[in-house]
């Protein structure tokens, strides 16, 4: 049990890996090694993890080691795909198929063939789930798509890969189980409800109307990806946080301030409604200047101008926006680029830019200071 459980965690931690790469061209390669290094020294492991995010969509390959970050987007196609077959009585044939020679890496060859067919299993489970009214699945109808995929070996057997489906899949917030007894075991989608987004309460994908609801009722929507992440992901940055040992003392704000952005040897101050952090220009006499508020320490992969804070009046909430074309930042652990639209900062949210990490803070109430500094001298960000 305690395996399973740490497979979970290990398969978000290395999901949460492939989320930084948001808007650029992953090397399974290198990520594979990235993730041994951090995650699990499993190499085997970690390219069956890959195809297993694939297939249920966070990525989505293009060549034979290439993958993008396509999140819930990649998620929903998988999805789509997945009934497409179905209707149509047709065998996966995605061009990925194309590219299943082994992987060679540190000089070792791996063979992918295997792994490529557990990413199918996982989309299979999506599909079926959200094929059923009631987003649900039975354990024995998992039982046969890991017969008929003809998973099993040697090593894995049945019973380990579906308990190892249900830990990934309730680590990732996306599976509970509601039956405690393996015969009339099912397991619910708790994950978020992405073909609402399709207006499409249920999918048949036998109904010959199914196109038709594709076709013309597509309206993409995924404000809530970023919900699903922050909370997926905030434990992580939590211990995160926890080992650079920021500490704030449970103190008011000076009365001009608006909020405060705390990090590791960084107290700031917010006392306009807008301010840019980025890095400062040292250079004596140069024709070239910018202005920056925060200035970060340079050789950290800081922009000029890296990021704005900014106070919208008409919703009365501060605000975050990338303006670093190359370099991304991340809000609650979710990667924000130049082209996404700017980012709600609630209280304690977590903001990193480069190497740097700043809690967002927003003024206290005094009875809320005076409630808490009987039971807490400091405050240790979580």
């Amino acid at each position: 049990m305690q395996t399973r459980e740490k497979l979970g965690a290990q398969a978000k931690r290395m999901l949460k890996i492939l989320s930084d790469f948001k808007g650029q061209i992953i090397d399974g390669y290198k990520v594979i090694l990235t993730c041994r290094d951090l995650v699990l020294p499993d190499i085997k492991k970690l390219i069956e993890l890959l195809f297993i995010f694939e297939g249920l969509g966070f990525i989505t390959r293009i060549s034979k080691k290439r993958f993008i970050y396509s999140g819930l987007k990649g998620m929903t196609a998988r999805i789509l795909e997945g009934v497409e077959i179905a209707l149509t009585r047709t065998q996966y044939d995605r061009e990925h198929w194309l590219f299943s020679e082994d992987y060679i890496i540190e000089n070792k060859k791996y063979s992918i063939r295997q792994s490529i067919y557990f990413g199918l299993f996982y989309q299979e489970i999506i599909t079926q789930i959200f094929s059923n009214q009631g987003r649900m699945i039975a354990r024995d109808t998992i039982e046969k798509l890991v017969e008929q995929l003809q998973l099993t070996a040697k090593e894995q057997s049945s019973a380990l890969i579906i308990n190892e489906m249900a830990s990934i899949m309730t680590s990732l917030n996306l599976l509970d189980k509601r039956s405690p007894a393996d015969a009339y075991e099912t397991y619910l989608w708790i994950g978020p409800d992405i073909l609402h987004q399709f207006m499409i309460e249920q999918l048949n994908p036998y109904s010959l109307q199914l196109k038709e609801q594709l076709t013309s009722k597509v309206k993409l929507n995924f404000e809530k990806e970023s919900t699903y992440f922050s909370n997926l992901f905030r434990d992580l940055v939590e211990f995160q946080v926890q080992d650079n040992e920021v500490k704030l003392p449970l103190v008011n704000f000076p009365t001009a301030a608006y909020a405060l952005l705390k990090g590791k040897h960084i107290t700031y101050y917010i006392k306009k409604l807008a301010i840019i952090i980025g890095r400062a220009n040292q250079t004596k006499n140069s024709k070239y200047e910018w202005d920056v508020d925060l200035a970060l320490d340079l050789g950290q992969k800081i922009s000029k101008q890296h990021a704005v804070i900014s106070y919208n009046m008409d919703k009365e909430f501060f605000e975050i926006r990338c303006l670093s074309n190359k370099k991304p930042i991340y809000v609650d652990s979710v990667t924000i680029t130049s082209k996404d639209n700017p980012v709600i900062l609630k209280h304690r949210s977590s903001i990193q830019i480069g190497k740097f990490i700043l809690m967002f803070y927003l003024p206290k109430l005094q009875s809320e200071i005076q409630n808490q500094e009987g039971t807490e001298q400091n405050m240790v960000v979580e």
